[in-house]
């Protein structure tokens, strides 16, 4: 009895899975409907007997359109009746993989490309192929000698693997290092050549530092009472003595005596010992340090200025400041220095001598200490006063000079000091035009037209600016002239250099989709639809074309059997291409099952193709 398969039309996933069978419901469903029609095979199989050809996959990937037995006789695999190479995808060879370990497995080349593998080549076992073990060489420093091992070997033995393959003769291993004692005590370990290049000592083959000991030489060594031994810096230090540095001797070097420069309070000094420094009274500057090293402070008395001012001083820097000693023993807090009188202007042109207090009372302006009116100038109560407009000066006083309109230079200025410019015409970028002095139109950016110039006698020209004339070119121009033109300009301030001009071409789509840039008025010849000038294709999308008559997925302009091969290829989601795939939805609300018997019914009648 027939085995018996049962599958859902309306499920895509299970369509697909039984493609080959749906094919065959389609065309038996057809012949119930005309029991005499041919069946679907029949009427495609070659007339005079000859077999049919259908894809097959052959064992190096690639594909061939055979038929079945010739298939199977040259190892292939048969992809089913009516499929061809253009439809499948036949998968690729299996061949020997080396892993880089020894290792050898069998799969694609792009699988063991991807584990970062070598494939060994299309036809190629592992039984047939050898890979090479993962050794290399493996120097050993301390021993300065090479083995080829394998990598973990070599770890566990200490040494230092160069990479699988490499071998020794192609790797320097260097010579072993030993404990080198330096001549300052210290240790390094290097190889025999570079401790003798550093001037150490080798300690001998297989010696480190973490066991050998290095000798510390002597050095100077002074006892803080002038005397000098020569012995390790550790033992100078045990003493609590000072240790003169690496390389000193006692031959070249001298300890100090252990006297020192000593500061008394009236100002002198003198070198003794420490304690008897200290039993008079006076500070001690160390053991070894010489007067002439040091500045011992001066003893301070009052100092009076002529200002009447008092700084406590010593002797020498009050004579220095300009000031007068007031005696030994003398601060400013129990003197009272006497304040001189000094220059005093009235502010009316005239000079008085008085005390500043006194002076600042009156409301008047003191001169400063040490002034007399015969040395000081009060200035008068007028200044200079300058008219721009007229260009001239005049000393008046403050309030006549305001009145006046001037602009008044300050109490005791005159003219000959001063410079009084005079306004004139100043031209802007803008072609705008004010009246203002040289400095004050340059410091405005405008540019001044000359003395005696007014903005009533110069031109002031308009400023130029961008001007595109419609067929995609520039021209700097006024604005006025841009529009008399007939062109469009671009706005103050902007350039030809970076103004973009758009040509008279635009985005034009055609009623099968595609879009070019051509001009208006050949678009509209050629039946497109114009986009606008300056538009540009990828800015726009153009209206694609539908399906013209719904199940004919071939488009021959008939519904036939011709037709069920897209059909299902469309409804099982074998291929989905939106142009193509219109077609097989009969009703327009979508593909579904709703659309398989309605396709039936056309392809059956063929029915010829009359519109969507």
């Amino acid at each position: 009895m027939a085995k018996t398969t049962e599958f859902n039309l309306s499920d895509p996933r299970e369509l697909m899975k039984n493609r080959n069978r749906a094919l065959t419901l389609i065309a038996c469903v057809s012949l119930a409907s005309l029991w005499f029609v041919p069946p679907v095979e029949a009427q495609l199989r070659p007339r005079g007997g000859i077999k049919p050809t259908e894809a097959c996959c052959l064992p190096d990937g690639t594909c061939s359109e055979l038929t079945v037995n010739d298939c199977w006789s040259q190892g292939g695999t048969p992809q089913g009746s009516g499929s061809n190479c253009s439809g499948v995808s036949c998968p690729p060879p299996i061949e020997a993989c080396c892993d880089g370990n020894g290792q050898c497995f069998e799969m694609t080349a792009n699988d063991c490309w991807a584990n970062g593998w070598v494939p060994q080549g299309f036809g190629t076992t592992c039984s047939s192929v050898f890979c090479p073990p993962p050794v290399g060489a493996c120097c050993f420093p301390d021993q300065g000698y090479c083995i080829e091992l394998y990598d973990g070997d070599c770890n566990t033995q200490g040494g230092v693997f160069y990479g699988t393959g490499i071998f020794c003769f192609e790797v320097p291993c260097a010579p072993p290092y030993e404990a080198c004692c330096l001549s300052d005590g210290s240790c390094v370990d290097a190889t025999y050549n570079d401790c003798v290049n550093q001037g150490g000592s080798p300690q001998g083959a297989g010696t480190s530092c973490s066991t050998a000991w290095c000798p510390i030489p002597p050095e100077a060594c002074c006892d803080g009472n002038g005397q000098c031994f020569d012995m390790p810096p550790n033992d100078c230090l045990a003493n609590g003595w000072s240790p003169q540095g690496q390389g000193t001797s006692c031959g070249w070097v001298s300890c100090p005596l252990p006297v020192g420069a000593c500061c008394f309070p009236d100002g002198s000094c003198s070198e003794i010992y420490d304690g008897d420094c200290s039993a008079q009274g006076g500070t001690f500057y160390g053991t070894g340090s010489f007067c002439f090293d040091v500045n011992c402070p001066q003893p301070t008395e009052a100092c009076c200025f002529n200002d009447g001012s008092c700084s406590d001083l010593s002797t020498n820097d009050c004579y220095n400041a300009g000031g007068a000693p007031q005696g030994s023993g003398t601060t400013c807090s129990t003197t009272t220095c006497p304040i001189p009188p000094e220059a005093c202007c009235d502010g009316n042109g005239q000079c008085f001598e008085m005390y500043p207090n006194d002076c600042l009372a009156n409301g008047w302006s003191p001169q400063g200490p040490g002034t007399n009116c015969s040395s000081v100038f009060c200035p008068r109560p007028v200044g200079a006063c300058c008219f721009p407009d007229q260009g001239y000066c005049v000393e008046l006083y403050d309030g006549d000079c305001n009145v006046q309109g001037g602009v008044f230079y300050g109490t005791g200025s005159f003219c000959f000091e001063i410079y009084c410019p005079t306004t004139e015409a100043c031209c802007f970028y803008d072609g705008y035009c004010t009246e203002l002095t040289p400095d004050d139109c340059y410091n405005a950016g405008g540019t001044p037209q000359g003395a005696g110039s007014t903005c009533s006698s110069v031109y002031c020209p308009p400023p130029l600016e961008a001007c595109c004339d419609g067929n995609g070119q520039c021209f700097m121009l006024t604005f006025n002239d841009c529009v008399a033109n007939g062109w469009s300009p671009q706005g103050t301030g902007t350039d030809c250099s970076w103004v973009y001009c758009p040509p008279p071409v635009g985005a034009c789509c055609f009623p099968d989709g595609t879009c070019v840039e051509i001009y208006d008025g050949d678009c509209n010849v050629q039946g497109g639809v114009f986009y606008g000038t300056g538009s540009f294709c990828f800015d726009v999308e153009c209206p694609q074309p539908g399906c013209n008559c719904r199940g004919d997925l071939d488009r021959s302009g008939v519904i036939d059997a011709q037709d069920i091969q897209g059909f299902v290829d469309c409804h099982t989601g074998y291929t989905y291409d939106p142009f193509y795939c219109a077609c097989a939805d009969m009703n327009g609300d979508g593909m579904d099952a709703a659309d398989i018997e309605l396709f039936v019914e056309a392809m059956l009648l063929k029915r010829p193709c009359t519109g969507k």
